[in-house]
């Protein structure tokens, strides 16, 4: 997915709505400036309270930085033939990142995305639009913006969406199965550069 952010194919996002609505909730996001990113939730067995739920992921204008599977190399003898790298404290350390298809080198320290240091982020993202919607809503419009669409561009749309979900599986499969059919946040994004991300 790092991948598909940094060849521009990854516009769109999905995380789940935490927590789940009811199966019967109405739900409707606030289109207004002061209320963009903000899902209001109907529930009819709670006898219709309307619970104001913002999206944790931001709202429309917000940025964000993307953590990465990265590597930690020694500046000394290392080559730059590791791919594209990012120089920082004077030249003391190298970043190199898994999406560029790095090996595992015994010499670097091998970082998993979660650890990854903000000054080590390469990639901002603005928040272009929020939405809240039922996962298995996802058109073949989406599954293209999802930066997956692309590889099954001979299939069928049914046949699309079933990569996407088999993708959805793999991460979300045991607490938030494709078959569930949850709500989830979609969050709609544009890259932009590093000067304009580390601004906000």
């Amino acid at each position: 997915m790092v991948r598909a952010i940094l060849e521009g194919r990854k516009t769109q996002t999905r995380r789940v709505v935490k927590p789940q609505p009811d199966d019967d909730a109405k739900i409707m996001l606030g289109e207004t400036a002061q209320t963009s990113g903000v899902a209001y939730i109907g529930n009819h067995r709670s006898g219709g309270i309307v619970t104001r739920v913002p999206c944790p992921y931001g709202r429309p204008g917000d940025r964000l930085w993307v953590r990465e599977t990265m590597q930690l190399h020694n500046h000394f003898g290392m080559p730059h033939a590791y791919g594209e790298s990012q120089v920082t404290d004077a030249g003391e350390r190298i970043w190199s990142y898994a999406a560029d298809s790095l090996g595992a080198d015994s010499a670097t320290r091998k970082w998993p995305a979660i650890f990854m240091p903000r000054l080590a982020s390469r990639i901002a993202l603005e928040i272009t639009g929020v939405r809240v919607e039922r996962l298995q809503e996802i058109s073949e419009d989406d599954v293209d913006a999802e930066g997956t669409g692309t590889v099954g561009v001979f299939l069928t749309a049914n046949e699309r969406i079933g990569r996407y979900y088999t993708l959805w599986d793999s991460i979300n499969g045991k607490r938030a199965p494709w078959a569930s059919n949850p709500w989830v946040w979609v969050v709609e994004f544009k890259r932009i550069t590093q000067t304009e991300g580390r601004a906000a």
